[in-house]
């Protein structure tokens, strides 16, 4: 008897029961109309595998091409999900009924799952009343007959496409055939869909990536150009401070520029008298710049305030984020202040106290490393101005004390020689003052940068030019250790007071290697997307073109079976049949070259080296060939005594087997190709050569890349993709593959693999 069950997977719905009594199924059609009609939905459906990539559409399609040929009721195709199904295209059921059928799990004892598991063949079922282990509901009592077609790609079963009437007997044997080759067209569209999601799914991932990478740089980029813009004010700044001669207004100086120059919302400078351990005050700058003076103040400074937290750092310098900010009328508060202490060495002068005004935002990194760099900067300058005081000196350019800071100073005469340079050469450059003051001035300059840095100082300071008073300039120079370094030079002219000449100029310069080198990274990333754009634009218009032939083959000679069998006698028959397998194969061929590039480009192939005799492996795979394309001779020798290496001999297959099939594909019919193994103590070499058409001189460059053909294969099929996937075997292996051709001549191509991996 058959089984109850109270709520089945799914069954057809019927919108009004009374209506659907009253309905009968339609007439079987006769064997011959049944083999018209299974001709002519497998034309349709090879076209629509074409001609779209809509997966439901192309599943709607596939289905009503079973519900035509056989006249039946209604069609399911479920996919398999581990260990259940899931019906995901219907036809024959009403809109609602569909979505409830969708949202269901149907377990692997599911009738259509247990007959198929069981022999891996088609079912009939033809009166599903007599079949004891099919389920019976109320729902499901005008099912009558059924049948149920596996659904598989290269022995891989993806899922099930059943067929149900509402008849007793109404499908008969034949039907299988003609269903299996509509459940083949659906395993198609299946592995389309999924070898394209796929593709784009990694492209959507790469480009992700990128896009995160790029943004990671641009931020990293937007701080670094608010340092760089820092230090170019402070480059400035510095060649002004080391011009004025008084120490009150080179107090008074260093706060305005701060406030005016680095971006400081309020600012004040605090010397330290060590004698009487105080702190005496000088002038601050409130966030609208008006200056205050502060020189009458004076007092000790109070324990753990940031001027003491600073000043017993290890970094003499402070920081605070976590001040109130009174939210009243009277004051906004600051939201941070910091402090930095001025140094001459170990020496301790005094503070640069900075906060951040009205504004509630946080002091931003570059902000803080400036003033870091300012406090530095400042202290050395004070610490040469107090020296100059005290012997006084009068000279209009002071040399700057900057064993503290980083970026190199130095001073360049008129005539073209550098007379001083900042103890920072040792740290900037790997040389003290003295070695790099003994180089003639331009002879460390890149050969490409020096010709253009000497005619533009040498223009800066015959032509003085009022509207730019700075000469900026980007060279690369080369450190005491040999590489190069580039250098962002800033220089200030001195002019001569009674003639106006320019005497010297003040240069500072900053390592940007780093910069340089972030933005070649962003260069390459972008680069690399633009690479990726064109290498699917190539795969698209590949698959467009190489897929059409086989798929117009296949169609032409199913076309011909299906219209003139009764008239072909079984050797024709065959012959189509060859024909549709080797299109078939050649597809494959495609598809397993593209997934091998694919996993090799995301290191997903296993490299396996293993003991072999490169001899033996040769003439193997060489007979192997042989009985695919007979009709073309294949050469082989071997010169090499000792054969024995440590290869992967599946991944060094494909790249031989590669070489030999193009030989033969472009050389001369009847023509022999030539292989060959030679060996040294260091390398083996596989030759492959060939007297076909030759590759043209202006595809060479190009010849490694994926889809990249030459111009003049004309109508020889081929995807572009064997070459790449050569090259990508030999570099696991450690080798390299060159090759020389003429066009009208040939081809010869040479593999050289290390005997040790890696040499």
């Amino acid at each position: 008897m058959p089984k109850i069950a109270s709520s089945p997977p799914f069954v057809p719905d019927r919108a009004d029961d009374d209506a659907a009594a009253q309905t009968t199924s339609p007439a079987p059609p006769t064997a011959d109309e049944k083999q018209q009609r299974a001709a002519e939905t497998v034309r349709a459906l090879l076209v629509a595998l074409t001609a779209s990539l809509d997966i439901d559409q192309v599943m709607q399609q596939i289905l009503d091409a079973a519900l035509y040929v056989c006249a039946a009721d209604s069609a399911t195709i479920m996919l398999l999900e581990e260990q259940a199904g899931r019906a995901v295209h219907l036809t024959g059921f009403s809109p609602d009924r569909k979505e409830e059928i969708k949202a269901q799990i149907i377990p692997r004892g599911f009738y259509s799952f247990k007959q198929l598991a069981r022999a891996h063949y088609p079912f009939l079922v033809h009166d599903t009343a007599q079949e004891p282990e099919w389920v019976i509901t109320e729902d499901t009592a005008s099912i009558r007959s059924a049948v149920g077609i596996l659904i598989q790609s290269r022995d891989q079963v993806l899922g099930v496409m059943t067929v149900d009437s509402r008849q007793i007997g109404h499908f008969a044997p034949s039907d299988l055939p003609l269903l299996q080759d509509i459940a083949r067209c659906a395993a198609l569209a299946l592995e389309n869909h999924y070898q394209v999601s796929d593709l784009e799914h990694k492209v959507m991932e790469r480009t992700a990536e990128q896009m995160n990478a790029a943004r990671t740089l641009r931020a990293k980029m937007k701080d670094e150009l608010e340092f760089h813009r820092n230090l170019t004010a402070l480059h400035e700044i510095t060649i002004e401070l080391t011009a004025i001669g008084d120490l009150d207004t080179f107090f008074r100086r260093t706060v305005e520029l701060g406030h005016q120059r680095l971006g400081f919302a309020r600012a004040a400078l605090f010397l330290y008298d060590p004698e009487s351990d105080q702190c005496l005050g000088t002038y601050s700058a409130d966030a609208s710049g008006q200056l205050a003076d502060k020189r009458a103040a004076a007092f000790r400074v109070p324990p753990d305030s940031i001027l003491d937290q600073a000043f017993n750092s290890a970094e003499r310098f402070s920081y605070s984020a976590t001040l109130d900010v009174p939210a009243g009328p009277e004051s906004a508060g600051i939201a941070w202040n910091a402090a930095a202490v001025l140094l001459n060495g170990s020496e301790r002068l005094g503070w640069i106290l900075v906060d951040s005004g009205s504004s509630s935002q946080p002091a931003t990194p570059p902000m803080l490393e400036t003033l870091a760099l300012y406090s530095r900067t400042i202290g050395a300058l004070l610490a040469q101005k107090r020296v100059q005081l005290e012997l006084h000196r009068s000279e209009w350019a002071y040399r700057m004390l900057a064993e503290n800071i980083n970026d190199l100073v130095f001073r360049f005469t008129a005539a073209g020689q550098v007379s001083w340079v900042s103890p920072s050469s040792a740290t900037l450059l790997g040389e003290a003052p003295e070695a790099f003051l003994a180089y003639v001035s331009y002879s460390r300059v890149h050969p490409e940068d020096r010709a253009l840095l000497r005619e533009r100082i040498t223009a800066f300071v015959e032509y003085p030019n009022p509207l730019q008073p700075t000469l900026q300039a980007t060279v690369r120079y080369r450190h005491h250790d040999g590489h190069y370094i580039w250098l962002e030079l800033n220089g200030k002219a001195r002019q001569s007071p009674e003639t106006g000449e320019v005497e010297e100029v003040i240069f500072s310069a900053r390592d940007i290697s780093e910069r340089k080198q972030a933005e070649a990274v962003l260069r390459s990333a972008l680069e690399r997307e633009r690479e990726l754009n064109d290498l699917k634009s190539r795969f698209v218009a590949m698959a467009s073109h190489e897929f059409r032939t086989p798929l117009a083959v296949i169609l032409s000679s199913a076309e011909m079976i299906a219209s003139y069998r009764q008239r072909m006698d079984e050797k024709k028959i065959d012959d189509r049949l060859h024909k549709i397998i080797d299109q078939v194969n050649y597809l494959t061929t495609i598809m397993d070259n593209m997934l091998q590039l694919s996993r090799m480009g995301s290191g997903r192939v296993d490299f396996k080296p293993l003991r072999l005799d490169l001899d033996a492996a040769c003439r193997t795979w060489i007979d192997a060939i042989r009985m695919t394309r007979g009709s073309q001779p294949i050469e082989y020798s071997c010169s090499c005594t000792d054969p024995t290496a440590s290869m992967d001999q599946g991944l060094l297959r494909i790249a031989v087997l590669n070489l030999i099939a193009n030989a033969i594909q472009y050389s001369v019919a009847d023509q022999p190709v030539a292989v060959s193994l030679e060996c040294d103590e260091r390398e083996f070499r596989i030759a492959v050569q060939d007297t076909g058409i030759g590759i043209p001189e202006a595809d060479q460059a190009r010849l490694f890349e994926p889809f990249h053909r030459g111009e003049n294969v004309g109508g020889k099929a081929g995807a572009g993709l064997g070459l790449s996937v050569t090259k990508e075997v030999i570099e696991m292996h450690g080798g390299t593959i060159t090759f020389s051709s003429a066009v009208g001549v040939g081809s010869t191509f040479v593999l050289h693999l290390p005997r040790a991996q890696g040499a």
